[in-house]
């Protein structure tokens, strides 16, 4: 019992040297302000530490609506709390009552303070706002929309779109831009096209455009469609024009019309056939001759006798003068009483 009780004071003794020694240090003894912290003053008739004017130790040293902050030992307005407008958010005002920050008139901090039914309290600006999709001016829909003023609904405008419904059939709905395009495969005008195509209205489909071709069946049957700039042209062996031809315009060649084959142009050959009978084909110049013993002009007959010319119904040269029908060709007389020219028998 005895061993008790003395252990008892010595626990107790213990706790008021602590307590003690707290107290000291709690009230700092000084001679001068510099022996206190910054935010004291040295009381120098009790040679104490205290509180200096406009800073404090704790919270009862503040006004009922401000509390002491613990680094800077000053007063500091309480959340919420306010001496003046400057005190609260801009979206309060400060009652000088009772010193509470409050809700200014047209600004909101939640939903209930909104008036219009598709209307919401927006917390970054705290004023009521329109819910998304929903609008009284076009002001408030995305730059791709409108203001349905009746519904205080926005709504895609013209060539936009929320899904493929807003637009045409032959168009779909691009997620990203809110934009119709047109289908792959589809048109809404020739630039959707080849070159070589043009878009039917009625189909909205790109089409063969005229005087172009994608077959051979839209071309003439002596044709082809050739895909690389999508154009008929004669197929081997036929021809469009001159310039198919053997040697272009300028060649001894020209393109029948009727047949589209490349022929010899009168006169001009590229072997004997093409010639007439009494012609042969001259291949240094692919043009007809006469062969000899005919002509086709005076100048055919003149080069072994110029007392001759040509008789292009025959083909055949003949004396030009005589002094009897001896001297003149088959098929002629002479003339004895007034030209001595050879003539054709039963010409007058």
């Amino acid at each position: 019992m005895r061993r008790g009780l003395i252990l008892l004071l010595a626990i107790l003794g213990i706790v008021g040297i602590v307590f003690m020694a707290g107290c000291v240090a709690t009230a700092k003894r000084c001679k001068a302000d510099a022996e206190c912290s910054s935010w004291q003053t040295c009381n120098v008739t009790a040679q104490k530490c205290v509180t200096a004017a406009s800073f404090c130790a704790g919270d009862s040293e503040c006004a009922d609506y401000q509390q002491c902050d613990t680094r800077s030992h000053m007063c500091k307005m309480r959340k919420g709390k306010c001496s003046s407008v400057a005190d609260c958010e801009y979206w309060q005002e400060c009652d000088n009552a009772t010193r509470d920050c409050k809700l200014k008139i047209g600004f909101c901090t939640d939903d209930s303070y909104c008036k219009k039914d598709f209307e919401g309290c927006d917390l970054s600006s705290h004023l009521c706002a329109p819910e998304a999709g929903r609008c009284s001016t076009d002001f408030q829909c995305e730059g791709w929309q409108l203001c349905n003023t009746s519904t205080s609904v926005c709504y895609p405008r013209e060539g936009y779109c929320y899904t493929n419904l807003d637009c045409k059939e032959w168009e779909s709905c691009d997620g990203k831009l809110h934009k119709c395009a047109v289908k792959n495969g589809f048109c809404n005008n020739d630039l959707n096209c080849q070159t070589w195509q043009s878009c039917e209205q009625t189909t909205h489909r790109c089409v063969t455009s005229e005087k172009f071709c994608e077959f051979d069946n839209q071309c003439e049957s002596w044709q082809l469609c050739n895909t690389q700039g999508h154009k008929c042209e004669a197929k081997r062996d036929y021809c469009d024009v001159n310039t198919d031809c053997v040697g272009g315009s300028s060649g001894y060649e020209y393109c029948d019309p009727n047949s589209h084959k490349c022929a010899a142009k009168e006169g001009r050959c590229s072997k004997d056939s093409d010639c007439r009978a009494w012609q042969y084909c001259d291949q240094s110049s692919f043009a007809c001759r006469a062969r000899q013993g005919y002509c086709s002009s005076d100048g055919d007959c003149m080069v072994n006798n110029t007392n001759q010319a040509c008789d292009t119904l025959l083909n055949r040269c003949y004396i030009l003068a005589c002094q009897n029908s001896s001297q003149c060709s088959p098929g002629y007389t002479c003339d004895t009483l007034f030209t001595h020219a050879c003539k054709k028998l039963n010409s007058s």
